[in-house]
């Protein structure tokens, strides 16, 4: 099943496809940044092979899991290719301990 990203931001890249170009990326406890990347209508985010977030943004927190070494990232093109990003991640205890503790009843595409 192919699920189309489009939002606002991302009209433009459907009305003029073109390839994923790569940047790079970091983690820094379960915030993202992308840098350079361009053509990607959204982020997603899996853990043991189950998405578990995704992101129209090139900046953006993971709420409701925590990012660790079964983490996987993606950059997603209008054509639904995934890319996979290699990103290099750094512990943050102070948003650890605030993960852990904020329980959540929403669960939408943001998780928020």
């Amino acid at each position: 099943m192919l699920f189309w990203y489009i939002t606002d931001n991302t009209v433009g890249h459907f009305q003029n496809p073109r390839p994923i170009s790569e940047g790079t990326a970091t983690c820094k406890g379960n915030t993202f940044t992308m840098l350079n990347w361009n053509q990607v209508v959204a982020y997603e985010v899996h853990q043991n092979d189950k998405l578990i977030f995704v992101s129209p943004l090139s900046h953006f927190t993971v709420e409701e899991n925590i990012v660790d070494a079964t983490t996987t990232l993606y950059a997603i093109g209008v054509d639904g290719t995934k890319k996979e990003v290699k990103f290099q991640w750094k512990e943050d205890p102070e948003q650890l301990d605030k993960v852990k503790a904020k329980g959540s009843d929403k669960n939408n595409m943001y998780n928020r």
